[in-house]
């Protein structure tokens, strides 16, 4: 077969396709040249699910009568004159396909007043012959109005493949609904089938613009909201802001997921990657995590002439700037804990920080729970024996209650020869912080912590705590893991995991490429507490463990995450299969069901819970505690009626 070239009739339906795949295309590149217009007013109709008919009006600059037909020709635009301007290009459209390309497939009627014109001039194409279409007067106000029948009335095979006509509308009201929430200075009106179906009022202020969100993301998702305001990051000109979904605020898919770069909508799997690694340690698995996020940047650090639709970007330097989205939301969320805020109904809560690469990290307190490093290899948990097997609940402050303002605390003097070492620890420091100590002069049901202060533990296994609000419910293993994870990530970090010497050095069979790794990494295994020795080829020896791990399967374990590390040799992998061994070595030093606590170690562990990062979540990201209201108690007993 000989070779030809392709007719310009044909050349043009196939690039359109590339543009225009169905009804929410067109009116997401007639919105954006109306947004390229200064328009702040838009009015969208659809017929048919957009099949039939789609008008989008504004108020924008207009479009002379002289560039009405030029405006349908391919690659003609106002908006780039030079490769620079290409470099640095700020507006929604640039490469002048969208109209020509919509002209194409469409039967399309042009109306426009441009600034200082006597009236309206209208263009009319029905079979995309420019030389042959009518320029005609109009009436209409400054702006300009596309009316677009029939899409791809030319091209059956490309209407053969659209969907019903409910399905079309809903692609396209999702197109408008991304528009909106980076126009909030513009007034935007959807009409379906001479319907009203949203209207996106300009949002002046944060109240409103919180409440377009919820328009779109639900009331569910802005009440339990973080809002993000990280500032511009040092010389890179880096800036985020937006709202992040609380990890109880997960979803099954990831129809939440909202990214604008200089305030366009894009798709990128990099920052996407990073934003899922900010939420890893909070979130189970298979659920995804809801955000809107914005993020502004100079034009020359990314690509936006990457795909036709222009949804894809490509960044100069993309490492750098996932790692500053990635670390700016696990400094935000680090700080959602269980303090006055996040108990009361305040819808978004917002936190003031200082830079993600800078701020102290409150993992730096002391913990209640930390073992003497000096001591550290030496102690194991130890369990008390196990509470007899009762059916109703079992507190511990029976034999002396101390009763101050209707709320009952515990002050009993516990021996501490009968105490464990951590046992001691708990209740020396519940007593010096002054967390039970009711004998002093200002009580503490005057101003009860957030989680409130423990009357008892139920089975073993759950803590339930009384504060203002009413009843709080607290799963000890998931909240003492948590706690012990993040201690022991603040560890690896110092490289002060304490370690525990082999006297007789354990022997671990590698391949060739696994000893490779092992030389290239041998400080990510040092400050695990793995210290390794190659000792002839296809052979290493482990001369120390973490000590936290010494009674269980190091060879199994060591195996395990060497495999992942090796798998996953992205920075980002790396760490998480480290974090994988410290939420191992955490789940070991947690305290565990059927462990027999005091009230000072509940109150400590509460005390605890109140000023560590994550701790509304275990490293699974299951929740440690929930709250019990009072109106939800008082609603079960009928209470009131």
């Amino acid at each position: 077969m000989s070779i030809h070239c392709l007719t310009k009739q044909l050349t043009a339906q196939i690039t359109a396709g590339e543009v225009i795949e169905r009804p929410a295309s067109v009116v997401k590149e007639l919105i954006e040249n109306s947004l390229d217009a200064s328009a702040n007013k838009i009015e969208i109709l659809v017929e048919k699910g957009g099949i039939q008919r789609i008008q989008v009006s504004d108020n924008g600059t207009g479009i002379i009568k002289d560039d009405l037909a030029l405006a349908l020709t391919p690659h003609a635009t106002s908006k780039i004159a030079s490769f620079e301007d290409l470099q640095s290009v700020m507006s929604y459209g640039f490469r002048g396909e969208a109209l020509a390309s919509i002209g194409y497939v469409s039967r399309v009627a042009l109306t426009s007043k441009a600034i200082g014109a006597d009236h309206a001039w209208c263009l009319r194409m029905t079979d995309r012959l420019l030389d042959e279409a009518i320029i005609e007067p109009a009436a209409r106000t400054q702006g300009t109005s596309i009316d677009v029948h029939d899409l791809f009335y030319n091209v059956p095979v490309r209407r053969k493949f659209l969907r019903h006509e409910r399905t079309e509308f809903q692609y396209l009201y999702d197109q408008v609904k991304k528009i909106a929430l980076s126009c909030f200075d513009i007034d935007i009106r959807l009409q379906h089938n001479q319907r009203l179906i949203r209207h996106f009022k300009v949002s002046s202020d944060l109240a409103a613009q919180q409440e377009r969100i919820a328009a779109v993301f639900g009331q569910d998702f802005i009440e339990q909201a973080l809002r993000i305001e990280e500032p511009v990051q040092g010389q890179t000109g880096f800036k985020l802001t937006g709202w992040i979904g609380s990890p109880n605020f997960s979803r099954a898919q990831t129809n939440l997921q909202y990214l604008y770069i200089n305030n366009r909508y894009v798709q990128n799997k990099q920052i996407k990657y990073a934003i899922r690694q900010a939420y890893h340690d909070v979130l189970q698995h298979g659920r995804h995590p809801a955000y809107i996020l914005y993020l502004e940047l100079e034009p020359t650090l990314v690509d936006v002439n990457v795909h036709p639709c222009k949804t894809e970007v490509r960044f100069h330097d993309g490492k750098l700037i996932s790692s500053f989205v990635q670390q700016s939301i696990e400094q935000a969320l680090v700080q959602i804990k269980p303090t006055e805020v996040s108990l009361s109904t305040t819808p978004v809560h917002t936190r003031k920080r200082k830079s993600a690469f800078t701020s102290e990290s409150i993992m730096d307190m002391p913990s209640i729970f930390e073992i003497d490093q000096a001591n550290d290899t030496a102690i194991t948990t130890q369990q008390l024996p196990k509470p007899p097997k009762v059916d109703h609940i079992v507190t511990h402050c029976a034999n002396n209650p101390t009763v101050t303002d209707g709320q009952t605390y515990c002050s009993h003097p516990t021996s501490t020869q009968q105490m464990t070492p951590q046992q001691k620890e708990l209740a020396v420091e519940s007593i010096e912080q002054g967390e039970i100590a009711v004998e002093t002069s200002q009580a503490p049901s005057l101003h009860k912590p957030p989680l409130g202060y423990a009357v008892a533990q139920v089975h073993g296994i759950f803590i339930l705590a009384e504060n203002e609000q009413g009843l709080i419910v607290v799963d000890m293993h998931a909240a003492h893991e948590r706690i012990k994870y993040e201690r022991l990530k603040t560890l690896y970090h110092r490289g002060s995991i304490s370690k525990q010497i082999l006297l007789n050095p354990l022997p671990v069979r590698i391949t060739e490429r696994e000893s490779d790794f092992i030389s290239e990494h041998q400080n990510w295994f040092r400050r695990l507490g793995l210290d390794t020795n190659c000792t002839e080829p296809g052979k290493i020896s482990l001369n120390s463990v973490p000590a936290l791990l010494q009674h269980s399967n190091i060879e199994q374990l060591f195996r395990d995450l060497l495999g992942e590390m090796i798998q996953y040799q992205s920075d980002a992998a790396l760490q998480q299969a480290i974090n994988k061994l410290l939420g191992t070595m955490a789940c070991h030093r947690a305290i565990r069901a059927n462990q027999q606590l005091t009230l000072p170690e509940m109150n400590a562990l509460l005390r605890d819970m109140e000023k560590s990062g994550y701790s509304n979540q275990c490293n699974h990201g299951r929740p440690t505690w929930r709250q019990i209201t009072i109106k939800e108690m008082n609603t079960w007993f009928a209470r009131g009626r």
